[in-house]
């Protein structure tokens, strides 16, 4: 049983320039506080999410835990995902990159 949530922070929209080209693109994120789950470590703490994409397949989720732990998933425009989880203390619990659109 997932810990309460707290109600997502209102967030502007922010406007990055990306590519060599300069593209313009907007970001929408948000973030929002939970209490009580479980982190990497073991500990149930508090923590916040953030969660950002850009409409054309660029997805960053980011979980932060007052203990310290993160667990950080980029999913990319061409299919492929970076995984990485790090314990407070540093340890790397999961490094991965999965390239979904290779053969």
């Amino acid at each position: 049983m997932r810990g309460r949530s707290t109600p997502p922070r209102p967030f502007v929209p922010r406007t990055d320039t990306i590519g060599p080209l300069g593209e313009v693109w907007v970001v929408v994120g948000t973030s929002t506080g939970f209490t009580g789950e479980r982190a990497p470590c073991g500990k149930r703490v508090d923590g916040h999410r953030y969660h950002e994409e850009d409409g054309s397949g660029m997805v960053c989720n980011d979980v932060v835990y007052t203990c310290g732990c993160r667990e950080t998933v980029r999913e990319f425009h061409d299919g492929s995902c970076r995984t990485r989880i790090v314990r407070h203390d540093g340890r790397m619990l999961l490094n991965q990159l999965s390239a979904e659109h290779a053969e």
